[in-house]
């Protein structure tokens, strides 16, 4: 077959074979992906169909470039394992979880769980913008209204944290993890100050020594915190997408 001679003398004309040949059979492709490098598999995976075990020959070779071509062709077929193989590959790589989004093939359990891991890749990117000052204004007003709930979902919103978990952070016992959340909003001390006077009322411990709000406030830097911020984040999301696996998935 002049195809597979194509394919046998390498260069840029196998890889259009490759890519483009439709006479090519599933065992031509699965061999060639087994051993022309990686090049190769890339041209099989833009291919415009893509039989299951193809796409299971493909992303057995645990190449990236490879498992994001898959993820955003939608003429690839993909098998139960292949969903599994790639729903690992998106939870530590936003491109393959963003391209796996897009599929139409997904069936509503797989699709929700990916648009969740998209939503933890956003979090953790840092991908969201807003408007800190705007946000430490709606505090205030919020304080001022005696509105604790409105406070704490504005400061969450401006440290970049799930609104439960702020909420649990903020009235913990320790006072840390509330000057972290205050810390990452990058509130003025004021404020901070404020909040500190709030989380008092609603929880009725004794209120942390000033001297040691400040050392608090002094020794916790922006970035720490944020990065405290972006930790919670991913646990909060990691735990709510387990929670949407198959058990075979989260035996993986």
């Amino acid at each position: 077959m002049v195809a597979l001679r194509m394919i046998s003398a390498g260069g840029a004309a196998a890889l259009t074979a490759l890519s483009d040949e439709p006479r090519l059979r599933a065992d031509d492709l699965m061999a060639a992906v087994g051993t022309l490098g990686l090049a190769a598999a890339l041209a099989v995976a833009r291919r415009f169909t893509l039989a299951e075990v193809v796409v299971d020959a493909l992303l057995a070779l645990g190449e990236r470039s490879v498992d994001l071509a898959v993820a955003g062709n939608p003429g690839a077929r993909l098998s139960n394992g292949a969903v599994a193989g790639l729903s690992q590959a998106a939870m530590v790589d936003a491109a393959v979880a963003r391209a796996l989004a897009r599929r139409p093939d997904l069936d509503d359990r797989d699709a929700e769980r990916t648009a969740t891991l998209c939503a933890l890749h956003d979090l953790v990117g840092g991908g969201r913008e807003v408007d800190r000052d705007a946000l430490e204004y709606a505090v205030m007003d919020a304080l001022a209204a005696d509105d604790a709930d409105a406070a704490i979902v504005h400061l969450a919103t401006a440290a970049d944290a799930p609104r439960g978990a702020a909420a649990a952070g903020f009235c913990a016992p320790d006072p840390t993890p509330a000057m972290l959340l205050c810390r990452a909003a990058g509130f003025a001390w004021s404020t901070v100050r404020d909040l500190f006077a709030l989380r008092t009322r609603l929880t009725g411990a004794p209120a942390p020594e000033q001297s040691e709000l400040v050392a608090l406030f002094e020794v916790t830097t922006r970035e720490e915190a944020r990065r405290a911020m972006r930790f919670v984040a991913a646990s909060v999301a990691v735990r709510a997408v387990q929670g949407r696996m198959s058990p075979a998935f989260n035996s993986m």
